[in-house]
């Protein structure tokens, strides 16, 4: 079980949403969060850092957007400074 409140960053979704080899990992957290039984925290700047990893593979925009709307569905809340 994991706390009631999780600070993560972008490392989460990517390798959840990629299925790389830490999305076993990081599926409990978001599988947890869907459950409402963690909050998922991040930083205001997650998809900034989502964009930039993502340009410098070279994903087109396109791909990019939909990467950002699957981001969307995993409950998370952004803290702002």
């Amino acid at each position: 079980m994991l706390p009631p409140s999780l600070l993560v960053d972008a490392d989460l979704f990517i390798s959840y949403l990629t299925a790389d080899w830490l999305e076993p990992l990081f599926a409990l957290a978001v599988n947890e969060a869907k459950a409402s039984a963690t909050e998922l925290l991040v930083s205001s700047e997650v998809y900034d850092e989502v964009i930039t990893a993502l340009s410098s593979q070279r994903v087109p925009i396109e791909k990019a957007i939909e990467f950002v709307i699957d981001m969307k569905k995993i409950p998370h809340k952004a803290l702002t400074v």
